[in-house]
């Protein structure tokens, strides 16, 4: 129950942080310009074909910036036009389906080598497949639709690209705005929420995204200063946060929470005043105001926290600098038009994961086991529409158990929600095939506007947006209701089970993620000042150590096998890591430092991620357990700002503390 619990409480969970309003629009005009052409070539299944495959390649569209946009969206086109061909050529032969769904399924899962967004695209390209092998249709049928489906995606990605000829840095400005929205958000919530890992893990994140942005000289420079200033507001603003927490327990009604408190949401308001500048600069503005704001709460917070308290100010006034015209971007902009860093190495990729050991190996076996036996089940189960259930398995089933029961919480209630929504609609309204475009131009907007805020809620308008276009191709849907649900319910029962079967818990595994992180670190650091020629290589290694630590310690909290080391504290020591890879990622060279006023001390940095990683792998094998006493509630245990600790190290000094 607990677990179940914990399920809803993800799938519940909304990041208002991540909101947009207008990026949705550009998404759906792309999934809507096919409908209109094929309905008025008369030629709506072609139109609906490569609707779909604007609408699954808008989903792999994350806002990056746009050499990583680029590289993404266009592989995923291609990913997407293949699998969907291969659907369809199959789809006569429902032996073909199956037999060939099993190793469709193990390629799109062994995806997940490349990184984080080729693992969305082998899920997409799997859904594609599903949905396209569930209709039989003639070869010269599949090939039509496969080139459909890579027309419409290609109109998405060439939609979505449109605007880097003349606003070069609005990606890499999106995302930084995010980082500030982030910062906002977490300041104006509950403290503790600044001690988690999601705001050092979108400083990071953003950090490689000016890496990659092809961006240089001044515009980097402006860039990289607005984000250090970020990073720089975060540690003193953690540190009250630890107090305010204190406060709360011990006294709540105190004057002095209540300064703390007012000095927080003051820095919220500002931060927030920095997103919006950075997406739309003349909103800039609205800076000096929201400044004042936090200078006359500091000057009140001050009593309590000096130290803390003048750095974020500090902080604060740097990041104002830079929103003063002229701004390095646009025509002043120095940007270089490139796809790619360096060469990938995708054979050491390939051969890295491909042991039982690693659960990237396990999850794709699991998927080419589980996608052929959802399809029997969906013949021998339901009358109608049996590919429902496989679609299903597809969409929610990931590697760590934890994130595919909350998948299958949102995906199980937001497909019957989204069922009997737009079955009701059309039920009461009877709208002909314009009515039925229009239903999709709705349910288009709204379920990219959700998706990063809320995926059960998303997921209400990906159901509606799907069946709505399939009645437009002439399946009917009130008909058909029943089957959907039904084969949703017992995809989702198939996703949970398949998750305990062979299930590597990650609990048990949190030592050795973090030792994987560190490992990265170190590789990252040493191309970063030594082998620049390592550089790619060693980011897509770290951030996929990061990303994995991440997902194994949410797991981990809705697990019922724990391991040696509590998420809880192995939240923390990620935290203190994201901050050291930070620390890193603003050097430009050895000798000069953008984040702080001192070089880093390579050597020492190394010593102390090989000291955690002894201490990691000590708590794994049971020779040293974890802290028994309170962890520290402070993520920087030093506040003396701007003196001469390196913070990489002192970053890692702060993990090896938590243990």
């Amino acid at each position: 129950m607990d677990r179940l619990a914990a399920s809803i409480a993800v799938a519940l969970r909304v990041d208002l942080g991540n909101l947009r309003l207008i990026v949705p629009i550009r998404l759906a005009i792309a999934v809507v310009i096919p409908l209109v052409i094929g309905m008025t070539l008369d030629r709506l299944s072609l139109g609906v074909s490569a609707a779909m495959g604007a609408f699954i390649c808008g989903v792999s569209d994350s806002g990056d910036t746009f050499p990583v946009r680029a590289r993404v969206m266009l592989v995923t086109s291609v990913a997407l036009a293949l699998t969907a061909t291969v659907g369809g050529l199959v789809s006569e032969s429902m032996t073909a389906v199956v037999a060939v769904s099993a190793v469709v399924a193990f390629l799109c899962g062994y995806l997940a080598v490349f990184g984080p967004n080729a693992s969305l695209t082998g899920t997409l390209a799997l859904v594609m497949y599903v949905l396209f092998a569930g209709a039989a249709v003639g070869e010269d049928a599949a090939l039509a639709q496969g080139v459909a489906v890579l027309v419409g995606a290609l109109l998405q990605t060439a939609l979505s690209l449109s605007a880097w000829p003349f606003r070069r840095c609005s990606g890499v400005r999106g995302q930084l705005a995010d980082t500030w929205r982030t910062l906002a958000v977490l300041s104006s919530g509950k403290p503790r929420d600044l001690l988690s890992p999601l705001l050092p893990g979108q400083l990071v994140h953003t950090a490689t995204e000016i890496a990659w942005s092809g961006t240089q000289g001044k515009t980097r420079d402006w860039l990289q200063n607005i984000l250090v200033a970020a990073q720089t507001l975060r540690l003193p603003l953690a540190s009250i946060a630890s107090r305010r927490l204190e406060l709360e327990e011990r006294d709540p009604g105190c004057q002095e929470l209540a300064d703390l408190d007012d000095f927080a949401h003051a820095v919220s308001r500002f931060s927030r005043a920095m997103a919006r500048g950075l997406v739309v600069l003349y909103r800039s503005r609205a800076l000096p105001a929201a400044l004042e704001d936090v200078r006359s709460a500091s000057r009140i917070a001050r009593a309590w926290a000096p130290a803390q308290v003048d750095a974020v100010t500090a902080a604060c006034e740097a990041a104002a600098e830079q929103m003063t015209k002229p701004y390095p971007i646009g025509r002043r902009g120095l940007v270089t038009y490139r796809l790619n860093m360096g060469s990938p190495r995708w054979s050491e990729a390939v051969k890295r994961d491909f042991t039982l050991d690693s659960p990237i190996l396990r999850h794709s076996i699991r998927m080419a086991i589980i996608i052929p036996v959802a399809w029997i089940v969906g013949l021998w189960a339901l009358t109608e529409h049996q590919y429902w259930v496989a679609l299903t398995v597809a969409w929610v089933t990931r590697p760590g158990y934890g994130v595919t029961v909350g998948r299958v919480v949102s995906r199980t209630g937001g497909t019957l929600i989204g069922l009997a929504l737009v079955g009701l609609i059309i039920w009461v309204t009877s709208p002909g095939p314009w009515g039925l475009i229009v239903i999709c131009a709705i349910s288009s907007y709204i379920l990219f506007a959700a998706m990063p805020v809320n995926y059960a809620f998303a997921v209400i308008f990906v159901t509606s947006l799907i069946v709505t276009m399939l009645d437009l191709s002439g399946d009917d849907l009130i008909s058909s209701l029943s089957n959907r649900g039904i084969g949703t319910i017992l995809g989702g029962v198939i996703a949970l089970i398949a998750s305990q079967i062979g299930a590597q818990w990650a609990g048990p595994t949190l030592p050795t993620k973090l030792v994987s992180v560190a490992i990265g670190i170190r590789r990252y650091a040493d191309a970063s000042f030594d082998n620049q020629d390592d550089l790619r290589a060693s980011i897509i290694e770290l951030v996929n150590a990061r990303r994995e630590a991440a997902h194994a310690i949410q797991d981990a909290t809705l697990e019922p096998k724990k391991g040696n080391l509590e998420p809880a504290r192995a939240e923390r020591v990620l935290n203190a890591l994201l901050a050291c890879i930070f620390a890193i990622s603003a050097v430009d060279s050895p000798v000069e430092r953008k984040a702080f006023n001192h070089p880093i001390d390579t050597a020492e940095l190394d010593r102390e991620l090989i000291e955690l990683g002894k201490r990691l792998h000590a708590i794994d094998d049971g020779t040293q357990p974890e802290s028994a006493g309170p962890m520290p509630q402070v993520p920087i245990t030093d506040p003396r700002f701007g003196s001469d600790v390196d913070p990489a190290c002192l970053a890692v000094k702060r993990a090896i503390a938590y243990l």
